[in-house]
Order: C-alpha cells, then sequence, then structure tokens
C-alpha cells in the first residue's frame, strides 16, 4: 500500500485552489478533469498534465457569458490522489470538495471485486 507524504505537494495546495470541472470522455473511462482559476491567471503546471484554454460559463452583471480560460487538463486517474486529499487543505475551492468527494464515494456503488484505488 502506498503512503501520502504528511505535507501536501505544493501543486496540490495550489490546484485545490483552482475550480474544478470534469470533462467527459467517449468512452467513459477517458473522462478528464479540468482546474482553472477564477482570476483568469494560468493554474499551476503538474506533471501529465496539460495546459489549454476552454470556455467556461461565468457570472456577468447581467447573466451569464463564455469566458475563454486557461486550464490544466489532468487525466481523472492522474487528479484521483489530488482531489481524495483536497479536504485536508484549509484554503481548497468548493468544487474541489465535491469532485475529491465524489472520487472518494465511487467505490462504494460498484461490487467490491471490480474497483480497487491505487492512490
Amino acid at each position: 500500500m502506498q503512503s501520502h507524504p504528511t505535507t501536501p505537494p505544493p501543486e496540490l495546495s495550489e490546484l485545490a485552489r483552482c475550480c474544478t470541472v470534469f470533462l467527459p470522455g467517449e468512452p467513459a473511462r477517458t473522462g478528464r478533469l479540468a482546474f482553472w482559476r477564477r482570476d483568469g491567471a494560468v493554474p499551476p503546471t503538474v506533471a501529465d498534465g496539460t495546459q489549454t484554454e476552454l470556455d467556461i460559463v461565468m457570472p456577468t452583471d447581467g447573466g451569464v457569458e463564455p469566458v475563454r480560460t486557461p486550464v490544466l487538463v489532468l487525466s481523472a486517474h492522474r487528479a484521483l490522489p489530488l482531489l481524495t486529499r483536497a479536504r485536508e487543505l484549509p484554503q481548497r475551492h468548493r468544487s474541489a470538495d465535491f469532485w475529491g468527494a465524489a472520487c472518494r464515494l465511487a467505490p462504494h456503488f460498484l461490487p467490491c471485486t471490480s474497483w480497487h484505488v491505487a492512490c
């Protein structure tokens, strides 16, 4: 069993502060997660991550509008350890908390024989 360091790595702390959204894939197992900053700054670089831009729908004075935003995209496999530990950090974004909870709860919805988490 692999253990996690006591102090989260700096990239975890930085990404946990970012907004997080799931990007579905086809087939489903190819889904990815995108991390972006509300202030429009470029999110931190992480090994195996891809820097790109997405249109994110943001609130405006008159409603909402799409805004081209720099994002860091990670595979679900790479994002899993980051998201499951985000709740340990005091300055995390609520969307990272949400996806972390989803990652922790997912094994409870599958038969025990078909799910093995290795993080």
